[in-house]
């Protein structure tokens, strides 16, 4: 089963790319968008998707939503998979990081005076475990 879902995002991932490499921005979030709300869809899945809709959205609100989604996610998978205790877990996690730290860095450059990026992260958070422990 993981290696039809794997298949499956890869080919919705692989048909946004595609479109965002053809300067089809707003079709590639789309089909992008496809995919964060297949509810089969990994966090992990989940997680790369939103890093890389946020590269590609004009907008700061909806690119840091983007952005507080998948920190968040990266927070909760980090969670279930604790460091050290499984080596491609935490190089596959390693990656992740380094690129929300790189957007993160991205947006802190336009960001609003009052805007608290690790209140925004928390506060998702809190409403992702509510919603599953419902």
């Amino acid at each position: 089963m993981s290696r039809i879902v794997d298949k499956a995002f890869t080919d919705t991932y692989n048909v946004a790319a595609a479109l965002y490499d053809n300067d089809k921005l707003e079709e590639g979030v789309e089909k992008a968008q496809e995919i964060v709300e297949d509810c089969a869809a990994s966090r992990y899945h989940r997680t790369l998707t939103w890093v890389s809709m946020e590269n590609h959205l004009g907008d700061w609100d909806e690119a840091n939503d983007c952005y507080t989604k998948a920190e968040s996610m990266w927070h909760i998978v980090r969670c279930w998979h604790r460091a050290g205790e499984n080596a491609e877990v935490d190089a596959t996690m390693g990656q992740r990081c380094i690129s929300l730290e790189v957007l993160r860095e991205a947006l802190a450059k336009d960001k609003p005076a009052a805007y608290d990026a690790d209140e925004e992260v928390a506060d998702f958070m809190a409403e992702h475990y509510a919603a599953v422990q419902q």
